[in-house]
């Protein structure tokens, strides 16, 4: 059962794992212990479960990442909106052109 999920709650996130297909992977022998020792960590019951749900985690951390990286641009370019009259090179605009104004 994944971590943080009731045994009713099987997708989170819309992932489902009913459906399982058999894949075959070749990792060394310090990733199959740090595997191991994450797996009796948590108590999972054998190391195809352990490592489904070492994907699964990664995959949500690395989209909880691009999500932060996206709001943070989005956020700069909301804050760009509206000129700061401490920039120099607002106050030498404003100075040549007028006082600045928000770009909608």
């Amino acid at each position: 059962m994944p971590i943080g999920h009731s045994s009713t709650d099987r997708g989170g996130a819309g992932i489902s794992f009913a459906a399982r297909r058999p894949i075959e992977v070749t990792l060394n022998d310090e990733v199959m212990a740090a595997v191991e020792g994450w797996r009796q960590a948590h108590g999972l019951s054998n190391q195809s479960e352990a490592l489904g749900e070492l994907v699964r985690l990664g995959l949500m951390s690395e989209i909880g990442r691009i999500y932060r990286m996206a709001t943070s641009a989005r956020d700069a370019a909301l804050s760009g909106l509206f000129a700061s009259p401490g920039d120099a090179d607002d106050a030498e605009a404003a100075s040549r052109f007028g006082p600045l104004q928000p770009r909608l």
